[in-house]
């Protein structure tokens, strides 16, 4: 073989063997010792009974000795600027720290599974449960139940991946109040911008509250239809002396009393047991039913929501849930708050002595805004 430009070449066989950057440095120094016949690697051939051995330098990187085998002759060299001598390579290459790893773009998986053999593919079991509303998730409390956290802004929690990714979808509409209570005025009358006529049977404003003393009733007979989606809020503050179930809010007229006189909606109080009952019947299913514990002497907060698939009720800082699908059934005469104008279960007209203030009717789901409390790791990875 003869040095030809950065390339080896033997003559008898044609063959070339690539060797990496050769310096001219090195080109000039094997042409002054007389290397002009060796091989090289790959390009070994026992038929010229030549051998050419390259070791490195001691105690440097970027230098190797060449040694002709046949005549002991052996010389010194330096690689090219930028390489080093790889002796299992035999051959100067590029200078890479090798416990760097090279810059490349990430691969798309579809799976966040890991492709390291080493690394169990088995996922790990997921340490949350899927909430309601898709803005939430639910964690696990050591030595108590499940609470709600909420996904970061902008993001669905994704309950096969078991983390908020998903992205939320941008709402351009407001939700409105179609009408509300305030009980400020005097007559009563409804204080959003929405001008709805309330027929008002005996109900007083005291302290910009309305108070309802068993035979007080509001008719609303507006909405009679009520669609599939909507949100009621107010708080009430009961004293004694009212039915065994009273009205708080309700379109209880129906042409047939009885059971089957009840409102497709209703909020009604439960004395006894101490219960804000929920109740809602759709096309689509059966009466359904939710009851929620309320403490007693003082204000509470009430919250009523349907989205066309989940029926909400909520009292202060305890809800309930169920599933339900479907438009509410109509109702002749419109919304009633205080009592129903038919008895309903039990021969009663479930007349309500109380207050009632700061009540909102909205046909629409209008967004939660979380308590402070619920930004604590409001992500769950």
């Amino acid at each position: 073989m003869i040095i030809k430009g950065n390339d080896l070449e033997t003559k008898n066989e044609g063959e070339i063997c690539r060797v990496g950057s050769w310096s001219p440095v090195i080109r000039r120094r094997m042409n002054k010792v007389g290397f002009r016949s060796f091989v090289f690697g790959p390009c070994h051939t026992t038929r010229e009974q030549l051998a050419v051995c390259w070791k490195s330098v001691p105690g440097t990187r970027n230098q190797f000795t060449v040694q002709v085998v046949t005549t002991g002759q052996s010389k010194v060299f330096d690689c090219a600027n930028g390489t080093v001598f790889d002796q299992q390579a035999c051959v100067c290459v590029n200078d890479m720290d090798y416990t760097m790893r090279p810059t490349v773009p990430p691969m798309r998986r579809t799976t966040r599974i890991s492709v390291d053999p080493l690394v169990p593919t088995t996922r790990p079991p997921c340490l949350f449960k899927p909430h309601v509303d898709r803005h939430f998730y639910l964690e696990f409390m050591h030595s108590s139940s499940w609470k709600p956290r909420p996904c970061a802004y902008g993001t669905l929690y994704n309950e096969e991946e078991c983390m908020c990714i998903d992205r939320a979808p941008i709402s351009t509409s407001i939700c409105r109040p179609s009408f509300a209570l305030d009980f400020n005025s005097k007559p009563i009358a409804d204080s959003s911008n929405m001008q709805v006529y309330v027929r008002n049977e005996g109900v007083e404003s005291v302290v910009d509250a309305g108070q309802f003393n068993k035979q007080a009733q509001l008719n609303i007979p507006m909405f009679s239809w009520l669609g599939h989606k909507m949100t009621v809020k107010f708080r009430f503050f009961e004293w004694d002396g009212g039915d065994r179930e009273q009205t708080l809010f309700a379109n209880c007229q129906h042409s047939i009393a009885g059971r089957r006189g009840m409102g497709s909606i209703e909020v009604m109080l439960r004395s006894a047991t101490k219960e804000v009952v929920f109740r809602i019947k759709t096309k689509g299913s059966e009466m359904r039913e939710i009851a929620v514990p309320y403490p007693t002497k003082s204000w509470k907060n009430v919250t009523l929501t349907y989205d066309g698939k989940y029926f909400k009720g909520k009292v202060n800082d305890r809800e309930a849930t169920v599933q339900v699908r479907g438009n509410i059934e109509s109702r002749s005469e419109g919304i009633y708050i205080g009592q129903c104008p038919r008895n309903g279960p039990g021969g009663s007209k479930r007349a309500y002595v109380g207050y009632i203030d700061d009540l909102k009717f909205y046909k629409c789901v209008l967004p939660e805004v979380p308590s402070p409390e619920l930004f604590v790791d409001r992500n769950p990875v």
